[in-house]
């Protein structure tokens, strides 16, 4: 009787818990909170070396898109920003945008965005090969500024003036630009004397240690020949530091501020090519929209370039703005 009575209790038991089973299983999904809406993409952002007011400009613009952002800076180690691009990828970024370091880091991180499937746009640095980009190309305006500066050069007497090159020697835009540079001068000068290229070193102070042991040892230059913006600023810091009386100009290219409002006081014997900083960050923010509605479509994104305007500040003319094409 007592085993009949257990039996009765265990299937009475049994159906009353596959009732609430079912019960739970008919219950309709927990409608989701139209306040929170579609998560928002995230924009993974790799810079090479901090970039005065690039950061927060390029945060403020993603916010006004509603768009997240994470920033990694790796101080100009390589190790460490393809390390960061790594970590960027497998948080799940919705598109890289990379200031690299070297071309190999260029390169490597292009391959890990693809096989994430995840867009990749490059910034200021670049081949011109690898993937969408945004900047200045290693020609535009650089003959120009030179053969400015070789008219300069002539009319203080300098039919043959003598040149140290400055640029970094792991990207072949910088040498491409202080090569144009060269031919304007030489252009205007009719010939050139080049001793010596001084390969940029990690801080613009160690290049321009460098810069001043030569000056101590050899003829100083009438012109130092800046490739990109990092040498630019050791060219700078160079001329103001050497303590000749007739110190060398300096043509370069450049985005600081700083150095822009001194190129445009009278005699400062600086030149530059020229661009905005908001410009850069105002093509970035174009191309990262076209680069997220390309993936939200599933399309294939063709490689796209986009040059920011820039101009020819310094000895004491100025150029109308270019725009790249």
């Amino acid at each position: 009787m007592r085993s009949k009575r257990s039996l009765r209790a265990l299937v009475l038991g049994t159906s009353v818990v596959l009732a609430a089973v079912a019960c739970r299983r008919k219950e309709p999904a927990a409608p989701v909170d139209p306040a929170k809406g579609p998560a928002k993409s995230v924009v993974g952002v790799g810079l090479g070396e901090p970039i005065e007011g690039f950061e927060q400009g390029l945060r403020d613009a993603l916010r006004e898109r509603e768009l997240d952002v994470v920033v990694e800076a790796s101080h100009g180690h390589a190790a460490a920003q393809l390390d960061q691009v790594g970590k960027l990828l497998d948080r799940g970024v919705s598109l890289l945008v990379l200031c690299p370091v070297v071309p190999d880091v260029l390169h490597r991180s292009l391959t890990l965005a693809e096989l994430k499937g995840v867009p990749m746009l490059s910034v200021l640095r670049g081949d011109g090969l690898t993937g969408s980009w945004v900047g200045v190309s290693s020609t535009t305006l650089a003959r120009e500024a030179g053969k400015r500066a070789g008219s300069w050069l002539k009319g203080k007497g300098k039919a043959r003036p003598r040149i140290f090159v400055i640029e970094d020697a792991r990207w072949p835009e910088a040498r491409r630009r202080a090569e144009e540079t060269i031919r304007g001068i030489e252009e205007e000068c009719g010939s050139v004397d080049v001793p010596l290229r001084v390969v940029t070193l990690p801080t613009s102070a160690e290049t321009t240690r460098v810069l001043l042991d030569y000056f101590r040892r050899i003829d100083p230059p009438d012109v130092l020949v800046a490739g990109d913006r990092f040498a630019t600023a050791a060219g700078v810091e160079t001329r103001a530091k050497c303590g000749l009386a007739s110190a060398p100009i300096v043509v370069g290219a450049t985005d600081d501020e700083k150095l822009l409002e001194a190129a445009r006081a009278p005699e400062s014997g600086l030149l530059f090519v020229a661009w905005k900083r908001s410009d850069v960050v105002a093509r970035v923010v174009d191309e990262i929209a076209a680069g997220l509605s390309s993936a939200s479509s599933q399309t294939v994104q063709k490689a796209r370039k986009s040059e920011v305007p820039c101009e020819i500040v310094g000895l004491e003319a100025e150029e109308p703005p270019k725009d790249g094409s």
